[in-house]
């Protein structure tokens, strides 16, 4: 994370200890790192993510995944989603604040985005009735403080015999904003089917996140069925100008595709690879200038 206006870097990750893993944040003008949470030794825990506010307070959020004492003689885990804040800049951390346990697994995808004040996460979650997997989210209007519950994030047209993950979130500012949600599905869907990704789209108002606006596929790049959609990053420049990036695969190579949108995401172009395609691409990061420029970069190996 470099915050706009900004030339400190920042960053959370994890510190193996002697008893454990801690969750730490560091930022390039800090001489040491500074502990967000320690988990215990059992703790398998994923990737965390920073985010900040436009007011200044940062969130930091992810997911440990513990055994729990067997039940009818069988093991059992748990997953807790917690999220930590900071309000002097990194300094210190609140006590964690537990978004949701349960007993499912959850993938290693979950995002965070942030408003004036406001946060928006979102995760793929396990759904031990239909075998699939879900879209969670979670929001605060209080920067954090507190939590609606999660809730299962419904699309129109859905018709829930596919995999919905890898959500990619931001907050598009505007009177009033919104939020964004990109995300990757295997569902037959929008009179479309088959078992191959799709992208999707979501829209939400600010002061009501039950309540989702509209929802459409980014156009694939070709006719071609692809075998994934990976690594989704978004980002807005307007109120209604918008990109949504990622790594799409077929059968035999990978391509960084881009696809844009000038009417908040009613419709977007038809996506356009930025990279030859190869065996491997990974990790694009997207920004955007309210010019309606936006910086791509990526990281590409193979021949």
């Amino acid at each position: 994370l470099v915050p706009a206006g900004s030339t400190t870097a920042e960053v959370v990750s994890l510190v193996e200890t002697a008893v454990g893993t801690d969750v730490v944040y560091r930022s390039s003008s800090m001489a040491e790192a500074v502990t967000v949470s320690s988990l215990s030794a059992d703790a398998l825990v994923g990737l965390p993510r920073l985010s900040l506010s436009s007011d200044g307070v940062r969130l930091a959020a992810w997911a440990a995944t513990v055994a729990v004492l067997p039940v009818s003689g069988f093991s059992t885990t748990e997953t807790t989603i917690a999220v930590s804040r900071s309000l002097d800049s990194g300094s210190t951390w609140s006590t964690p604040f537990q978004l949701q346990t349960l007993s499912s697994a959850v993938k290693d995808d979950l995002v965070l985005a942030a408003g004036q004040n406001e946060f928006l996460a979102v995760w793929s979650q396990r759904n031990e009735t239909t075998n699939r997997w879900d879209l969670q989210h979670a929001w605060s209007r209080d920067g954090g403080v507190s939590w609606s519950s999660a809730r299962q994030m419904i699309s129109s047209g859905l018709s829930g015999d596919g995999d919905n993950s890898q959500p990619a979130s931001v907050f598009v500012k505007g009177n009033p904003g919104y939020w964004l949600v990109v995300w990757t599905s295997t569902d037959s869907l929008f009179n479309r089917t088959g078992t191959d990704s799709d992208l999707l789209f979501a829209r939400y108002p600010a002061q009501d996140v039950t309540r989702q606006c509209s929802s459409s596929i980014v156009p694939p790049s070709s006719a071609v069925a692809t075998s994934g959609h990976r690594a989704l990053k978004v980002a807005a420049a307007t109120s209604s100008q918008m990109v949504a990036v990622w790594i799409e695969r077929t059968p035999h190579s990978q391509a960084v595709l881009l696809s844009t949108t000038l009417d908040g995401g009613t419709t977007w172009t038809a996506s356009r690879p930025l990279s030859p395609a190869t065996v491997t691409q990974f990790y694009p990061v997207v920004a955007a200038l309210t010019s309606g420029r936006y910086f791509v970069v990526w990281a590409s190996g193979g021949n």
